[in-house]
């Protein structure tokens, strides 16, 4: 189907024949008049986009313009060479409080009991345990596989029958040795739960299966005043 050529100034005639004319023209006609109109608007799209090119070529043009000016600013000015060691310094680990007298005394009392327990933390969570007791952390420790040894530092109570050691708030890594041995992974029955929603016939039911890591306390020794690095 062809349409006819019309000119946009003509656009007023076109409606009055549109008026007048029959059915099965009309529909020609308008389409004729809506072409005129995008042909206008495809030019006016045109300018548009020159001019935005224009002004995006003026902006890249002064925006290198100014980057040279800077370095060579830079160049010429008196600027510090870079130096890495100094963005970087070495970390420097908090000082470990001296050992009080009294520590000095009841340390080699305490070493020489027959047994002892200690009062953990991982994860900030705190556990009381003794050598070979099986500890399930309630969440899956990542980064480890069965047969790893973990040192756990962070203690917060050593004791036995007669003396107990307490930290403030941890005890100083240095004056005991706990080992802990990953026996590995366990997991718990599948759960199903059904959530439902208020006017609303739909039920979802959402499965959950956790997994946790166990450990077993391989190792607890307190050391001697001998051991014991100096302060």
């Amino acid at each position: 189907m062809t349409f006819p050529v019309v000119n946009y100034a003509d656009t007023q005639s076109i409606t009055v024949y549109l008026n007048n004319a029959p059915r099965m023209f009309a529909h020609n006609l308008g389409r004729s008049k809506l072409h005129v109109r995008s042909g206008l608007w495809k030019y006016s799209l045109k300018s548009v986009t020159t001019e935005c090119n224009r002004n995006l070529n003026l902006r890249v043009l002064h925006n290198q313009s100014s980057t040279s000016s800077t370095s060579e600013i830079l160049s010429s000015s008196s600027v510090p060479p870079f130096n890495q060691k100094n963005q970087n310094p070495p970390l420097q680990h908090p000082e470990r409080p001296n050992l009080s007298e009294s520590v000095k005394q009841l340390l080699p009392l305490l070493a020489i009991q027959p047994s002892h327990y200690i009062i953990i933390h991982i994860h900030a969570k705190p556990y009381l345990v003794m050598a070979g007791d099986i500890v399930r952390l309630p969440f899956k420790m990542p980064g480890v596989v069965p047969g790893d040894i973990l040192r756990l530092n962070r203690a917060a109570c050593i004791g036995s029958r007669d003396y107990t050691l307490k930290g403030t708030p941890y005890i100083d890594e240095q004056l005991y040795e706990c080992r802990a041995t990953v026996m590995g992974t366990e997991s718990e029955p599948m759960r199903f739960k059904k959530k439902t929603k208020r006017r609303c016939r739909k039920v979802k039911t959402v499965k959950s299966k956790h997994r946790f890591t166990i450990l077993r306390i391989a190792e607890l020794k307190i050391k001697s005043l001998e051991d014991v690095k100096p302060l």
